[in-house]
């Protein structure tokens, strides 16, 4: 892989659930022509400037981080990038990154 673009979220986050997860898939990005980068190759990971976390695919609903009854707070940064292809058409494309939360 090469050096990616990074992009970063920060994610805010409060719930008074007991216990809670957080899982987080993307959808393929399309292209108005109908060009599409497919999911499996859309990384995510937790920001750590000092150990970097390893890249994780977000092909499928993928848990990032879990806890207990909280306050609205930034939870953590989540850095993004796309392995982009030389053979991927250049362009804007769009599409979605779903959140999900499982409460116990």
């Amino acid at each position: 892989m090469a050096l990616p673009v990074i992009s970063e979220v920060d994610l805010l986050f409060g719930t008074n659930r007991s216990l809670w997860s957080l899982y987080i898939k993307a959808e393929n990005l399309v292209k108005q022509s109908g060009s599409e980068i497919e999911s499996d190759r859309i990384y995510v990971r937790i920001k750590n400037v000092e150990t970097p976390n390893t890249w994780l695919l977000l092909d499928r609903p993928l848990k990032i981080i879990s806890g207990s009854a909280t306050s609205i707070h930034n939870i953590a940064t989540l850095e993004f990038f796309v392995d982009a292809k030389l053979a991927d058409k250049s362009g804007e494309y769009t599409g979605q990154i779903k959140f999900f939360v499982q409460n116990y």
